[in-house]
């Protein structure tokens, strides 16, 4: 007896068919059933899962603002201790920091007089020489290009004298160089600590 072969390719694609199916209709239905399980709700009559979509899920409860929490209070940072006093002394500013380590003295191109505070610039500069024998100052007569540079070599010379008559400076903690700048019209004298000042 001849079997016809299209009838006998047709019951195992049919049957292939309905596994597909009851597959994909397990993959739908058991993750949510699952859910349910999980959180203590009754299953769903799968008939009826299929019949009608399950409906969207609440979105989750948030919490209700709680009230007000009062404000934290930060305690206080305890009081530093009184600094003693080498410390106050070592946050004060002083002449040997490299900030004050600079001046700049001003003289009379006619006569080398010093011109307004020189004498207390140069009070400031062997108050760093006496209390550091180490120290030394380096005095840069400056003056205009167009004036002689042996004017200001000289004005560098006459403020060395000055701060070398006072007592406990020696004339070996001061050099006198000579220079010329374009920006200075008169005549002047810068001073810097180069030595063991700072």
């Amino acid at each position: 007896m001849k079997t016809d072969f299209g009838s006998s390719i047709l019951l195992p694609v049919v049957l292939a068919g309905v596994g597909i199916a009851a597959l994909c209709t397990a993959i739908i239905l058991v993750p949510p059933m699952a859910r349910r399980y999980a959180d203590g709700r009754p299953c769903p009559n799968p008939a009826a899962a299929v019949a009608a979509p399950a409906a969207p899920a609440a979105p989750p409860r948030t919490a209700a603002p709680a009230a007000a929490a009062a404000p934290a209070v930060t305690p206080p940072a305890p009081a530093a201790p009184p600094a003693s006093a080498d410390e106050a002394t070592a946050a004060e500013p002083s002449a040997t920091t490299p900030e004050l380590n600079a001046w700049s003295i001003e003289l009379d191109p006619g006569d080398y007089a010093l011109l307004g505070d020189a004498d207390a610039v140069i009070d400031q500069i062997v108050a760093v020489l006496v209390r550091n024998s180490k120290a030394t100052v380096s005095l840069t007569g400056v003056n205009h290009p167009n004036k002689s540079s042996k004017r200001a070599k000289r004005a560098a010379e006459i403020v060395k004298g000055r701060i070398v008559a006072d007592m406990g400076v020696t004339a070996r903690q001061v050099q006198t160089i000579s220079a010329q700048d374009p920006a200075v019209e008169g005549l002047i004298v810068r001073a810097e600590i180069v030595g063991g000042g700072r």
